[in-house]
């Protein structure tokens, strides 16, 4: 099963820069559709938070570089979370953890005999 992240793309552009030509720009980079917030004013520039499902592979840090060439007035910053479950980002470390402690648990039960007939011998 494929994992995904959920990418926070945070937008900071000036009123002379197309808001559609940015929006185009990061469709073709993510090749999806994007899930575009509200626009809030910051300062002289307006700012908006666009939330992109990627595949759990995939190179932030190039589509970042790509874009800020692209479009150097812009300014692009990218927050990525797990959108897969906590399970299936944690299942192999939780099934070395419980094969580790049966290990443990089994090397502990053969060695019980062996550390009473040492205490014995030691007396």
């Amino acid at each position: 099963m494929r994992m995904t992240r959920l990418v926070s793309v945070v937008v900071v552009y000036f009123a002379d820069t197309g808001f559609d030509s940015v929006v185009g720009a990061l469709e073709r980079e993510f090749l999806t559709r994007l899930e575009i917030g509200d626009h809030k004013l910051v300062g002289e520039a307006d700012a908006c938070i666009i939330d992109v499902r990627v595949p759990d592979g995939f190179a932030l840090h190039a589509v970042q570089q790509r874009l800020e060439g692209a479009m150097p007035t812009v300014r692009i910053k990218m927050m990525e979370r797990f959108a897969g479950s906590w399970w299936e980002r944690h299942r192999w470390n939780i099934a070395i953890a419980v094969g580790g402690g049966i290990a443990v648990a089994l090397i502990a039960d053969l060695l019980r005999p062996a550390v009473a007939r040492l205490r014995e011998l030691l007396g």
